[in-house]
């Protein structure tokens, strides 16, 4: 007993001695920081006319007011961390994000920031994930012309990318969700490669999700390619009636039901006319590759159900993200697909942050 309570002790010192010291680094840090803006605002004109200094607090307070409704909301920052270690064929990962609350108020004149604090255990989450080398081939290694390509790197970073956009799509969906969302990158960053890199995903079936049963139905490969590049939005008129996204404009207008031929579809998303026979080839290869669309003559309409290819989709992305972060004794990258199991690839990963950033976006 006295050995376990002086190991106890050994370890809650050893822990508030650790703590300290990570304080003390980041005031280091924080006042280099400030040394160095320091530095900058002694810079010549030159260089001050790149900078802006301070903010006009009354007007942003006023707008914050205005665009709010409200003199307080609670904002949510996210961030996430993860490592790597090794024994024999063995890799580990260990990966977590974590989330801290606070409070930002426009008062008059100056808007009040709270310290940030942790918040509850729904908004923490952390996986320790066991594969052997010859597993890991399967689940993160790239298929180039000269065999397996692994990068030890990219699986515990995407699954960190994952738990940071996974945490912070559960901040707006709480029962009092966060007005504001502080990540350390840019969802617009993040999409832009994340759309191209998952196209042989969809395009060769092979994306876990598909075939998943939903409360909206079984998840088909069609949905998968909308949610890749359907992000509609009539007031911004996106998706732009042009190129390859032309067919998913039209699909977005055929949502909104009826039936309709090409001109008449043309003419709804305001694309040119000139652009029929384009139209006309994309619709063929969809109706011939996912069969879409109700025998209407003349016209087109969609068939029933497809409109809730996002439902599924989401439904899927949350079950399976679920299932990484709390297995249940079971392992974390590995999911039951009717009778049998499948791994949950690097390239999986990819695409369910592809969706969350898509959901956190709605």
């Amino acid at each position: 007993k006295d050995s376990a309570l002086l190991s106890s002790s050994n370890d809650s010192g050893l822990e508030t001695r650790t703590i300290e010291e990570v304080e003390i680094s980041t005031r280091f840090l924080l006042n280099s920081f400030k040394e160095k803006i320091g530095e900058l605002k002694q810079a010549g004109p030159e260089l001050k006319r790149l900078l802006r200094y301070g903010v006009d607090t009354l007007s942003a307070s006023v707008t914050g007011k205005k665009f709010f409704g409200r003199d307080e909301v609670e904002f949510v920052a996210v961030d996430g961390t993860y490592s790597a270690d090794q024994q024999l064929d063995l890799l580990v990962f260990y990966v977590g994000a974590f989330a801290y609350s606070g409070k930002i108020r426009f008062l008059d004149h100056e808007i009040e920031v709270s310290d940030a604090q942790p918040t509850s255990g729904d908004l923490s989450v952390s996986a320790a994930i066991p594969l052997s080398e010859e597993d890991a081939a399967e689940v993160f290694g790239q298929k180039p012309e000269s065999g397996v390509e692994v990068d030890p790197e990219r699986l515990p970073s995407a699954i960190m990318h994952l738990a940071e956009y996974y945490l912070a799509l559960k901040a707006t969906m709480a029962e009092s969700p966060a007005r504001v969302i502080l990540l350390d990158r840019t969802l617009a960053g993040d999409v832009a490669h994340l759309v191209w890199s998952t196209r042989d995903l969809i395009h060769d079936h092979l994306c876990i999700l598909e075939g998943m049963d939903t409360p909206h139905g079984k998840v088909t490969n069609f949905d998968l390619e909308l949610t890749r590049m359907l992000l509609p939005n009539d007031d911004l008129k996106i998706p732009t009636p042009r190129s390859q996204l032309l067919k998913y404009a039209v699909i977005w207008h055929l949502f909104k039901g009826g039936e309709l031929d090409l001109p008449q579809l043309i003419g709804r998303t305001g694309a040119n006319q000139n652009r029929l026979s384009r139209l006309q080839k994309d619709f063929g290869e969809l109706e011939q590759e996912y069969h879409i669309f109700e025998k209407v003559l003349g016209a087109f309409k969609l068939k029933e159900g497809v409109s809730e290819y996002y439902d599924r989709v989401l439904s899927a992305a949350l079950t399976t993200t679920d299932h990484i972060f709390n297995p249940k004794g079971e392992h974390p990258l590995r999911i039951k697909k009717k009778e049998n199991e499948s791994w949950i690839t690097a390239d999986d990963l990819d695409f369910l942050v592809l969706i969350f950033i898509y959901a956190l976006t709605r």
